[in-house]
């Protein structure tokens, strides 16, 4: 019974992320402003699906890293049995995102999409500005 409540709970946390996600989109640029390190994520799929890589890397240079990591720790786990690969792959790909977002907020914000300045943000609104 426990594992059903547990279950129902993940869900409705799921859908409620998802539905937040789809309406507010990047929490920290709705609320502050400015993009977090993972904003271009979608933007870059969208384009790598329309065949445009360039754009895709200009979105988000790391839109590879993803799925890149994904495939390696599924080969680990199919090979080794464990995911032990996540306790080196999680802090690695923590160090890229922190310093390709450095260098982008450095050389792109706050006017180049999608480093791009939210005046719109729910601060500005309380503050007045």
């Amino acid at each position: 019974m426990k594992c059903i409540h547990k279950t129902i709970s993940l869900t409705i946390v799921c859908v409620i992320c998802t539905a937040a996600a789809f309406i507010i989109k990047c929490p920290l640029y709705y609320v502050i402003g400015i993009p977090c390190p993972s904003c271009g994520m979608t933007r870059a799929y969208l384009s790598l699906f329309c065949g445009n890589i360039a754009r895709a890397f200009n979105m988000h240079p790391l839109w590879w890293s993803l799925p890149f990591a994904l495939l390696i720790t599924i080969i680990w786990k199919f090979k080794t049995g464990n995911m032990r690969i996540l306790k080196i792959e999680l802090p690695v790909l923590f160090i890229l995102f922190i310093g390709v977002y450095a260098i982008r907020m450095s050389t792109m914000f706050p006017n180049t999409p999608p480093m791009n300045f939210n005046t719109d943000c729910l601060i500005f609104s309380i503050l007045g500005g």
